[in-house]
């Protein structure tokens, strides 16, 4: 048997943090026609030459640890 309360009916709102820590950051990818790609920061202007896509994570991922 489950010692669980019964649900009556469906869950209560949560509230709504009024100051999530959870901020937009935007990143503008450009591939080029030869293939090779720029990856840009759009809040600092740092420009990454990319040597290929599997690139554009890790560096993202730098980029957020350094904004800290």
């Amino acid at each position: 048997m489950d010692d669980r309360p019964e649900r009556t009916g469906p869950a209560e709102p949560q509230a709504v943090d009024p100051n999530p820590r959870i901020g937009r950051r935007t990143f503008v990818l450009q591939v080029r026609p030869d293939g090779s790609s720029t990856l840009e920061n759009a809040a600092t202007g740092e420009r990454a030459r990319l040597a290929d896509l599997s690139a554009v994570g890790p560096t993202v991922e730098r980029w957020l640890v350094e904004a800290r």
